[in-house]
C-alpha cells in the first residue's frame, strides 16, 4: 500500500513539474509507467519463440533461432535430435485465450485451462 501511495506521489510530482516547466506530458506517462514496468517485466521472463530464441535440443540453453551449431555445447541443431521417432507428425493448434502451441489432441490449453475445440 505504501508503494502504490509513494507511486501516486511521483506522478502528481511528475505532473506538477511538467506544467511549470512547460514539459511534454509525456514525462509524467514515462514516471507512471516506468516502475511497473521494471517489476512486471523481469517477473513475465523471455518467451520461446519470440525474439528469434529457441531452447538447444541438448543443453537446453536458449540460442538463436536460426544457429546451426549451439554456442554453449557444440551440438548440431539441424540434426535429428536423440531418441526421437522419424516419420511422427505432431500438428499444434493455438488456444484463442491465450496464444499458447497445444498439441492437437490436446482437450485443454496446458497454460490456462481454457477448452480447445
Amino acid at each position: 500500500m505504501i508503494m502504490f501511495v509513494l507511486w501516486i506521489i511521483c506522478v502528481a510530482t511528475a505532473a506538477y513539474l511538467v506544467k511549470q516547466y512547460r514539459r511534454s506530458f509525456w514525462w509524467v506517462l514515462l514516471v507512471a509507467i516506468l516502475p511497473i514496468a521494471v517489476i512486471v517485466l523481469p517477473m513475465l521472463g523471455r518467451r520461446e519463440g519470440l525474439g528469434g530464441y529457441k531452447k538447444c535440443s541438448e543443453c537446453r540453453e536458449l540460442i538463436k533461432y536460426d544457429a546451426g551449431i549451439c554456442p554453449h555445447c557444440h551440438s548440431d541443431q539441424n540434426a535429428e535430435p536423440k531418441g526421437s521417432k522419424k516419420g511422427i507428425v505432431i500438428t499444434t493448434i493455438i488456444c484463442p485465450k491465450c496464444k499458447s502451441v497445444n498439441t492437437s489432441d490436446s482437450k485443454t490449453c496446458y497454460n490456462c485451462g481454457k477448452k480447445m475445440a
